[in-house]
């Protein structure tokens, strides 16, 4: 069985990923066994095409989603505020995109004051420590105050 996340950059036999499924089918195929399972997911089932793939099982829109709280509501700062964003010149990621890391951090900690006590919100803070690459403790330390949440690794 072959489990495939972010199938949709798969399906290119250019790819070593590709040719690699490939040549495990085929090795097995002259053992006498094949390929049992090969289960693609993504949140993305298009080509670069923009087709949905054919093989797709269910396509569940990500508006649908938030709509249905199956995810976390976007938090879109507001217009002044998105228009002083600059790109800086850099090559680390962290430098480049600073204004936006400061102003995803504000929002953050106003979502986070408007939740502090819901579940919800531990877990929006244990996904955004895990996202940000380790990153956001080293520039924001006082907002992560790791003693509040159960299980934490620090």
């Amino acid at each position: 069985m072959v489990l495939n996340d972010e199938a949709h950059h798969i399906h290119d036999n250019r790819l070593a990923w590709f040719k690699s499924i490939e040549d495990i089918h085929h090795r097995l195929k002259q053992k006498g066994s094949n390929l049992s399972l090969q289960l693609d997911v993504t949140a993305t089932p298009k080509h670069n095409n923009g087709a949905i793939f054919v093989q797709t099982v269910a396509d569940y829109p990500l508006v649908e989603a938030i709509y249905q709280n199956v995810v976390k509501h976007p938090v879109l700062p507001d217009a002044a505020s998105r228009a002083k964003l600059k790109e800086r010149q850099s090559a680390k990621f962290t430098e480049k995109y600073a204004d936006y890391l400061d102003l995803g951090v504000i929002e953050w900690r106003k979502v986070y004051a408007e939740h502090q006590n819901s579940l919800e919100v531990q877990c929006r803070h244990r996904q955004y420590r895990a996202n940000s690459l380790n990153l956001a403790p080293i520039r924001y330390p006082s907002a992560f105050d790791y003693h509040r949440f159960p299980g934490s690794p620090r």
